[in-house]
């Protein structure tokens, strides 16, 4: 199992998943970020404006509560220019110089009881994202959440895998190396108790 090609398959799904949205809702960028505690730190993103200070720009939820309303209500919400320019403001403020009022989305990326992080759309034209487009994003972001889901456990499975092919070479290596030290490692207080009676019938004649 190669647990390498399993991380780049997940980071590929988070790039492919960012192509795809392109065709329901168009963007000049397009982010994932994922949630750790209490911040957003982006770990995909895609369009021309996805340089290198936007993919390394974290967010605090306690600045954001529309987008914390977000995950918690699992909607994706298109922000007006209201929004931008009296409520909580842009997630990019600060790093994109983006006019209030652009096409900006965000949508919740929940499977299960996971909420894996959200997806970020904007656009530097001064427009709104029309509700059925939001919609229909909304419904991608479920189904993308669920296949980042299942890539991660299928990635944890994989290690499982590894570790326990690693714990029974171990073992057969230590088993065709060194059988009696194998038997005195035991915790077993029955084989304990074996090894000592054997080390006192190997003592005799």
């Amino acid at each position: 199992v190669d647990l390498a090609a399993g991380e780049t398959a997940v980071e590929d799904l988070l790039r492919r998943g960012l192509d795809w949205v392109g065709k329901l809702a168009p963007y000049e960028l397009a982010t994932i970020f994922e949630l750790d505690g209490d911040e957003l730190h982006i770990r995909a993103a895609r369009g021309p404006l996805a340089k290198s200070d936007v993919r390394s720009h974290a967010i605090a939820l306690s600045r954001f509560p529309t987008i914390r309303e977000a995950l918690e209500t699992r909607r994706a919400r298109a922000f007006t220019e209201d929004d931008h320019a009296h409520g909580d403001g842009d997630p990019f403020d600060g790093v994109l110089d983006l006019p209030h009022g652009h096409a900006c989305m965000v949508v919740p990326l929940c499977a299960g009881d996971r909420k894996f992080g959200v997806m970020t759309l904007d656009r530097t034209e001064c427009t709104r994202y029309p509700d059925a487009v939001v919609q229909l994003v909304e419904v991608f972001g479920q189904v993308l959440a669920l296949a980042i889901l299942h890539a991660e456990q299928k990635l944890a499975l994989d290690r499982v895998h590894r570790g326990t092919e690693e714990h029974v070479k171990a073992l057969e290596a230590e088993l065709a190396g060194d059988p009696f030290g194998v038997l005195e490692s035991s915790e077993s207080p029955a084989m304990k108790e074996l090894v000592r009676r054997a080390r006192q019938v190997a003592s005799t004649s």
